[in-house]
């Protein structure tokens, strides 16, 4: 698990990124079609994406390590400016959540409409990350970072908003693909 994760982190941004939209729009569509099992793939996904973020972020560190903490907000952001490391350090702790975000979002009920599944998906991932970078600090594992915790919960947000892209990905495919509109009727 640690090869695959030095691996992601190894990779270029910019394929990561591709990768990530790529997800999102196949997540989009599958959640539009929901093929049997949907539920229960989600279901099994979800956990795996909470396992992924504790390998990634506390399983397998030594302690002792440096540590301590960074409260304040976009100060990472700042550091980014002399030491360009810290964008692709970002750029991950936000991809390392978008999975999360893609399952818990689909795992909660449909009749909470698509803000209210976006919005405690992306609390959800809030208190994981929260807890993960509590857990850091007290397992003298890491740092205690606002900015990871602000990280996580955009690609949380970013996994989840499949949601919104499957909303309107039908429209999208008849414009792009000139089929016309939803009701049979060709436009002529």
């Amino acid at each position: 698990m640690k090869n695959f994760i030095l691996f992601i982190y190894k990779s270029s941004p910019a394929a990561l990124t591709y990768l990530a939209f790529l997800f999102l729009l196949l997540w989009a569509a599958l959640s539009l079609i929901r093929p049997k099992g949907w539920k229960t793939a989600n279901l099994l996904l979800f956990p795996l994406s909470v396992i992924c973020v504790l390998f990634a972020t506390l399983i397998g560190r030594e302690a002792g390590g440096e540590h301590g903490t960074y409260l304040i907000p976009f100060e990472k952001w700042r550091r980014a400016l002399e030491q360009p490391e810290y964008y692709r350090e970002m750029f991950m702790n936000g991809l390392l959540f978008a999975p999360f975000g893609m399952t818990a979002s689909c795992l909660l009920p449909e009749k909470r409409g698509i803000a209210a599944r976006i919005l405690l998906a992306v609390f959800l991932a809030l208190t994981v990350s929260a807890a993960v970078e509590y857990l850091q600090y007290r397992m003298n594992v890491g740092y205690f970072e606002t900015d990871d915790i602000l990280c996580n919960v955009l690609g949380a947000f970013f996994g989840a908003a499949h949601l919104i892209l499957a909303r309107y990905l039908p429209d999208i495919i008849d414009r792009l693909y000139g089929v016309g509109d939803r009701t049979g009727k060709d436009e002529r």
